[in-house]
């Protein structure tokens, strides 16, 4: 024991239970630990054991904290700044999709489904935008997003610690957060930084 903390060393029903209450995949849950989804399988059916760096990896991720206390107390559900999600169609035009970044000063939206509004099928940014305005020219503008739109961001719960929330913004561009599965707000970079900002006041 170091400082008052022990490692909690979790078997592979633990890191599976784990997983799924967090709501991740065996695919997101590799992606995050920079391991392969075959290896997170054998973990979670016995046929590995694991180096305790791998193991280490894993812990990390899911947040199983090593002295059992939650950390810092705040959830993303606190650091929502406006849970209005501002979205698009999939049937939506690029020309459309630019003026409605123009109207409410944003640089990326969830493609949500048009006939499920709980499916989140895609995401567009400027980026993606500009990188097919050079190639289609302003032809471009009437095309549908549908044909450009980039992949979902990542979902997490309400609850997920702020932890979890700086450590997935480092890697993805914007956080769908969600109570069971509704759609209840959004975190990008910038909501981060404000809740940075506010916290030290």
């Amino acid at each position: 024991m170091k400082n008052g903390f022990r490692l909690i060393v979790p078997d592979a029903d633990d890191l599976k239970k784990m997983r799924k209450e967090m709501g991740y995949t065996q695919i997101q849950l590799a992606e995050l630990c920079g391991l392969s989804q075959s290896l997170i399988a054998r973990i979670e059916n016995k046929g590995v054991n694991p180096r305790l760096s791998t193991l280490k990896k894993i812990v990390d991720v899911l947040n199983i904290n090593t002295d059992n206390q939650s950390n810092e107390g705040i959830t993303a559900s606190e650091i929502i700044s406006n849970k209005k999600v501002i979205h698009i169609h999939p049937e939506t035009t690029a020309s459309e999709a630019i003026d409605l970044m123009e109207k409410d000063g944003i640089s990326q939206f969830p493609v949500i489904n048009t006939d499920d509004p709980a499916k989140i099928v895609g995401s567009i940014n400027e980026k993606n935008l500009m990188l097919h305005l050079t190639k289609m020219g302003k032809a471009g503008l009437a095309i549908q997003i549908a044909e450009i739109m980039g992949k979902p961001f990542f979902e997490i719960k309400e609850g997920s610690s702020f932890r979890e929330v700086e450590r997935l913004l480092s890697i993805n561009s914007a956080l769908i957060v969600k109570r069971d599965q509704n759609v209840v707000g959004i975190i990008t970079k910038s909501d981060l930084l404000r809740f940075y900002k506010r916290s030290t006041k």
